[in-house]
C-alpha cells in the first residue's frame, strides 16, 4: 500500500491536509507537476505539505500511478475503467479537485472524460447541487427559460 514506507531512502514524503504521510518514490512524485515543482524549489528530503489533498485522494492518485502501468492499450483502459467505475460522485468529484491541484495530467485528461459521462442526461438540478451552483434565477425567470428551450429537457434522467 501507498503509505506503508518505502525501501528506498529516496522516497519523497508527502503530508495530506488530514495528517497522513505518504512516501513515494520519485518516479511517482515526478508524475505530479505541483510535486516536482515543490522538490525543485526545496530540499526533497523534507515533507512536502498538501493543503488542498486529503489522505483518500491521495491514496487513490498513487494508485492510478502505480496501476497504470499496463503494457497493452486494451489493459490500460481497462484498468482505467475499473479505477473509475469504482468512485462514487463525491469521491469523484474530491479526486478531480486533488488531480488538478497536483497536476497530474494523464487524470486531467481522463476525469472530465468520466465526470461528462456521469452527467450526461442530468438535471439542472442535479448539476447545480453537484458542481455547487446557486441558482440566481427567480421562478418565473427559470420557467421562461424553461418555456423557450424545451427541447433540451427531453429525455433528462430524474434526480
Amino acid at each position: 500500500m501507498a503509505e506503508k514506507a518505502s525501501e528506498s531512502s529516496n522516497s519523497i514524503s508527502l503530508n495530506t491536509v488530514d495528517g497522513k504521510i505518504f512516501k513515494v518514490s520519485p518516479t511517482i512524485a515526478n508524475q505530479m507537476q505541483t510535486i516536482q515543482s515543490l522538490i525543485k524549489a526545496y530540499d526533497s528530503s523534507r515533507v512536502i505539505s498538501l493543503p488542498h489533498v486529503n489522505a483518500f485522494h491521495l491514496s487513490k492518485i498513487i494508485e492510478y500511478l502505480e496501476g497504470k502501468s499496463a503494457t497493452t492499450v486494451s489493459a490500460v483502459k481497462e484498468f482505467e475503467a475499473q479505477f473509475m467505475k469504482d468512485l462514487s460522485l463525491k469521491q469523484l468529484k474530491g479526486l478531480l479537485i486533488a488531480v488538478g491541484y497536483l497536476k497530474v495530467n494523464e487524470l486531467l485528461e481522463l476525469m472530465p472524460k468520466t465526470v461528462a459521462k456521469l452527467i450526461e442526461n442530468k438535471s439542472v438540478e442535479f448539476l447545480r447541487k453537484f458542481f455547487g451552483i446557486v441558482n440566481d434565477f427567480t421562478p418565473s425567470e427559470e420557467a421562461k427559460i424553461r418555456e423557450e428551450i424545451a427541447w433540451a429537457f427531453d429525455g433528462v434522467d430524474e434526480d
